[in-house]
């Protein structure tokens, strides 16, 4: 009887430790997708109504808050275009290539000339960081596991990683994976300043 108890505790832990160490995974592949600008598996772990849906709202509000700031007639239809172009601007510019860009901390919309990596590149002229920044990191790598700062669950189906971004000095990147079926994939992202 004893060993059967052990040996259900046994499978119990190992089944509690693929859980918890599944979102890890799930991560470690976007960001090897990511890394190597591999197009489609990006598109396979990322839930891209729900990241549209979820980054509509903010888009929205930062655009309400530039408007409130500005006042005036300028403010006025900076609300109005603004709240109906928001929508229509996610959908056009939430793509694979920007949110790979946006992951990795490099500039989005932008290419880089021929012949020069695109996280060198940022509108044009070499990028800000220091040159500490880029002597301690390796060019090949856009995403190195050194900027994770956070890495838990917020619930039993949702997971947030916080990392630093190299292009916002004072501001992480959280990403928010989400629980679907039996895959974990990318729902939210948001940076944050400090």
């Amino acid at each position: 009887m004893r060993s059967g108890l052990w040996i259900g505790l046994g499978v119990l832990a190992l089944a509690v430790g693929i859980y918890a160490a599944s979102p890890l995974w799930a991560g470690w592949q976007l960001r090897q997708a990511v890394r190597t600008r591999d197009i489609a598996a990006l598109q396979a772990r990322v839930d891209w109504p729900k990241l549209r849906a979820n980054l509509k709202p903010r888009i929205a509000d930062a655009i309400s808050d530039n408007a409130d700031t500005s006042g005036g007639l300028s403010g006025a239809l900076k609300r109005i275009v603004g709240s109906a172009l928001s929508g229509t601007a996610v959908d056009t510019l939430v793509t694979p290539e920007n949110l790979g860009r946006v992951l990795a901390g490099r500039a989005f919309l932008l290419k880089p000339p021929a012949g020069a990596p695109a996280e060198k590149t940022v509108s044009g002229t070499p990028s800000e960081t220091t040159a500490s920044d880029d002597a301690n990191e390796d060019p090949d790598d856009p995403m190195p596991t050194k900027r994770v700062r956070w890495a838990f669950f917020e619930s039993p189906t949702r997971f947030r990683v916080e990392a630093t971004n190299p292009r916002l000095p004072g501001s992480r990147i959280v990403s928010i994976l989400a629980l679907e079926g039996l895959a974990w994939k990318l729902v939210d992202i948001d940076i944050i300043k400090k």
